[in-house]
This record gives C-alpha cells, sequence and structure tokens, in this order.
C-alpha cells in the first residue's frame, strides 16, 4: 500500500510553501537522493529552478529541468529521484481553502482535463527516460511524454514571476503579521490563475497552429529525438519546407514554447546527464553522442540549462 505523507503546518492557513536549495533540507528523503513512491491528502506544487530530477507519476518517468511546474493532486502516488543539485518550490494546500471559483479552474490544471483539451495527436516533447533505480527499473525503449504529467514548462519571465509569488507566500509564511493568512490564500490564487493563463496559452497555440505547420514541426522532433548525434542545421531544413529561417523559428516555438536551438538543447543536455551518470564515458565524448562536437560549448549550454557544469555530475 502507498503511504501517505504528512504536510508542515507552519500556521492555520492551510497553505505550506518549502524551499529547498540542497537535498540534505528535503523531508522524507531515503538513500540521499530518493522520496520513494507516496501519496498525500492535499495538493502539491512544485517548481524546479536549478538542477534536475526524475519524477514518477501517472506510470511514466520524467526528467524535470528549470521552468517545469507540475501540480499533483490529492491521493495520487508519485516519487521523486533527486540528482545532487537541485532548488525547487514545493507549494502544499489542502483543498478546503479553495472557493468555489479557484476550485473549478485548479481541476482544469490537473493532468485529465488537460489532456482531454489537447490536439490528439500533438506531442509537445518525448523523452527517453530510463529509472536508474533498481527497485523501479523500466523495460527497455520505454517512452515518457511530458505532457502525460501535464508538466508545464514556463518562459524566463513566467517563471520569475510565479517564483517572485510563491517567494511572498513564503514571506508571509516566516512573518506571520497581521493579516497573513489572508494574504497567503490570495497569493496562491493568483499563482494558479497565472498558471492557467500559461497553459490557456499554449493550448491556444497548439489548437490553432494544428495543421501541415505543426505535422512539419512534429517530423522534426521525431528526427532529433532519434539521432541526438545528428548535425541540424536548421536554414537547410526551413529551405526544404519552402519558408524562411525567421518564419520556421516562429513555427516551431508556437508549436513547442521552444526555438529549434533551445529544443535541440534541451533534448541533448537530458540525454548528457543521463549519460553522465550511468556510463564511464567522458564528458568530451558523451558531447559527442549526444551531437555536440565543442566541449567548451557543451559546458556551457548544460551549466545554462541545469546550473551546474557536466563535471560536477561526473564527479559524484
Amino acid at each position: 500500500m502507498v503511504p501517505y505523507l504528512d504536510c508542515p503546518h507552519p500556521d492555520s492557513s492551510g497553505i505550506t510553501l518549502e524551499y529547498y536549495d540542497s537535498l540534505p533540507k528535503i523531508r522524507f528523503l531515503e538513500g540521499g537522493t530518493t522520496v520513494k513512491l507516496h501519496r498525500h491528502d492535499f495538493y502539491e506544487m512544485v517548481l524546479i529552478l536549478r538542477g534536475s530530477c526524475r519524477h514518477f507519476y501517472r506510470s511514466t518517468y520524467i526528467p524535470l529541468m528549470p521552468g517545469d511546474l507540475f501540480l499533483i493532486p490529492p491521493d495520487q502516488p508519485h516519487s521523486y529521484r533527486f540528482h545532487d543539485s537541485i532548488a525547487m518550490c514545493n507549494c502544499q494546500f489542502y483543498r478546503r481553502i479553495l472557493e468555489h471559483e479557484p476550485e473549478q479552474f485548479i481541476a482544469g490544471i490537473e493532468y485529465t482535463a488537460l489532456q482531454q483539451k489537447m490536439p490528439m495527436r500533438k506531442r509537445f516533447e518525448d523523452i527517453q527516460a530510463v529509472w536508474a533505480d533498481s527497485d523501479h527499473r523500466l523495460p527497455p525503449g520505454y517512452v515518457g511524454n511530458i505532457n502525460s504529467q501535464g508538466i508545464i514548462h514556463l518562459g524566463r519571465a513566467e517563471q520569475n514571476y510565479i517564483f517572485g509569488l510563491l517567494e511572498q507566500i513564503r514571506r508571509e509564511q516566516e512573518e506571520q503579521r497581521f493579516g497573513f493568512e489572508r494574504i497567503k490564500k490570495m497569493l496562491l490564487e493568483t499563482v494558479l490563475i497565472q498558471i492557467k493563463r500559461v497553459q490557456m496559452d499554449q493550448f491556444e497555440h497548439m489548437e490553432r497552429n494544428f495543421n501541415w505547420q505543426t505535422e512539419m514541426v512534429d517530423t522534426i522532433l521525431s528526427q532529433i529525438e532519434n539521432d541526438l548525434s545528428a548535425d541540424y542545421d536548421f536554414n537547410v531544413i526551413a529551405q526544404k519546407q519552402g519558408i524562411s529561417i525567421s518564419y520556421f523559428r516562429i513555427l516551431f516555438k508556437n508549436n513547442t514554447g521552444l526555438s529549434p536551438l533551445e529544443y535541440l538543447n534541451r533534448v541533448r543536455v537530458l540525454r548528457a546527464l543521463e549519460l553522465l551518470q550511468t556510463t564511464q564515458s567522458s564528458i568530451a565524448e558523451i558531447a559527442e553522442q549526444v551531437g555536440i562536437h565543442d566541449p567548451n560549448y557543451f559546458a556551457r549550454i548544460f551549466k545554462k540549462l541545469i546550473g551546474y557544469p557536466p563535471s560536477y555530475f561526473k564527479s559524484i
């Protein structure tokens, strides 16, 4: 039976904000890096700020990166496998604190409603993720779809805004000045509204552009995922499609939320992170395997996305 974990109660607001900037601060951590399969009777909202981890939820294992945000409803089993570097906000709150209207729109953020609103054939990102824990090993070739967990990837401005609101919740929680519990609730509702806006914008882009343009982008995504080591010249790809490179970039970003190069780098870095921790290959060899032939460039984009250089993961 999957155990229930409790929630700290710093006050009677029904809202708890925890900020973790190192592994030892994470509650219920076992073996130094794992929070085993569990559930709880409250909502858990997580925003990844730095580093990465692997998250198990709804029968899939997904690697998470900075800017990823997700919401776990009450009674739903999930688990974490952290890397040695992580910074994240964890906001826990009870259903009872929500008024009728906020409770309605929070339902739309959850996985089931999200999937129903998405075009049936749309793939935002498919990333292969093999769980390293022998107790939960996946079959070879297992593919986890980032949208199967309802993950929302925030842009930098969106991430900074939502993180600022969460920081305000934490300050109110710590200072406990007059009316702080009411302010915490108002701030949480603002966070949920902002998340819903981001989600609706993404749906709008996907639904508006689901046509030949989306088919074109999906084909390119499949090519990238099937062969990370290839040299991708997006100018040449755009020419073959008979469109300008600027229009190609617009179509790609409308369908994925990322520019072509940002998407390619994200997938390459995720694969490299897995190889750093599961193989004895050198950093230069791993860079080559994921299609980056300049080790210095590889180190720069790796640190930009993960928050730490590849040498950090190779040394642990």
